[in-house]
């Protein structure tokens, strides 16, 4: 039976609660609904790993996404199944045993984004003084007998500032050592085929992301702060997303210009180099039974 979902409190200007989708391809699929005044607004996706479906900074969409590629989770996901149902969002999660090409059995990108979630609470809080909804859920990715790997998910938006925050704690509750292999995959849109500047740790990372159409992989400094800066000179709207890359060690952009102003820049934060051959054994993070690992990521929006 499982835990019984949490509500607490009501601040004004917020508010978070759960809904279905009714039309479409992915009809039935659960939502939570996350709005808080003055700051990003958020749809969640319970069905597909508690990722971010869609995220919109004082009404203005901040995330690309495809509606009409939303679709409820697809059972052992293989081969390159997993592109038919991208439908994008502010975060879709890869991973928790496999990221990149199809490889040793594992579909592209891996099967997170098609586990459904446990939602373990949702409420209306308060984060350093400043009014905020979040809401909590468990995904839990079993593999061969006795091989199961858990995240348990937190995410929060705070009003007014629009800052959004996601918390993950994976734990590997089997009975065997496994590696983990996972990357966050933020997608933000752009229009007129002209990508946001990106910058790295205040550096621009590239003057012509326009031209690229595959993953490249950018060196981090090891065990710091990375902040990824996205400026869009026409909106005047900064976006800042950063992580500790103890963890999560490697960077990925890929640019799709798309077409009808539908361009999309993804930024990749991963505990695995995606574009280089490894093996797990020299490469992954590992767990031990019992082992967890925290990993937190922070997007910012204001203006210039």
């Amino acid at each position: 039976m499982g835990q019984e979902v949490t509500v607490r409190g009501h601040l004004p200007g917020c508010e978070v609660r759960e809904s279905v989708l009714t039309n479409g391809p992915a009809t039935g699929a659960r939502q939570v609904e996350m709005r808080v005044e003055g700051g990003i607004d958020l749809r969640i996706s319970p069905d597909r790993g508690f990722d971010i479906a869609q995220a919109w900074w004082r009404g203005v969409p901040i995330a690309w996404s495809d509606p009409s590629r939303e679709a409820l989770p697809t059972p052992n996901v293989s081969g390159v199944e997993w592109l038919r149902s991208f439908a994008g969002g502010l975060l879709t999660t890869c991973g928790l045993r496999h990221v990149g090409q199809p490889r040793n059995g594992h579909g592209l990108h891996g099967r997170f984004s098609h586990q459904r979630a446990e939602v373990l609470g949702r409420w209306e809080t308060s984060l350093d003084g400043v009014p905020a909804v979040a809401a909590t859920a468990r995904i839990s990715e079993p593999g061969s007998f006795g091989c199961l790997l858990e995240l348990e998910r937190t995410v929060s938006t705070r009003a007014g500032t629009g800052a959004v925050e996601v918390r993950d704690v994976v734990t590997n509750s089997g009975e065997v050592r496994e590696p983990l292999e996972l990357l966050y995959h933020f997608n933000f849109p752009f229009r007129n085929g002209r990508p946001p500047e990106v910058l790295l740790d205040g550096e621009m990372v590239t003057d012509d992301l326009g031209g690229v159409e595959e993953t490249i992989e950018l060196e981090i400094q090891k065990n710091s702060t990375i902040a990824i800066e996205l400026r869009t000179p026409a909106s005047g709207t900064v976006l800042e997303l950063s992580w500790e890359s103890t963890v999560l060690r490697y960077l990925h952009i890929w640019v799709y210009p798309g077409a009808s102003n539908r361009g999309v820049l993804a930024v990749e934060p991963s505990t695995v180099p995606m574009l280089k051959a490894h093996a797990n054994e020299d490469s992954s993070l590992h767990l031990k039974p019992g082992d967890r690992t925290e990993i937190a990521l922070t997007l910012r929006a204001h203006e210039q």
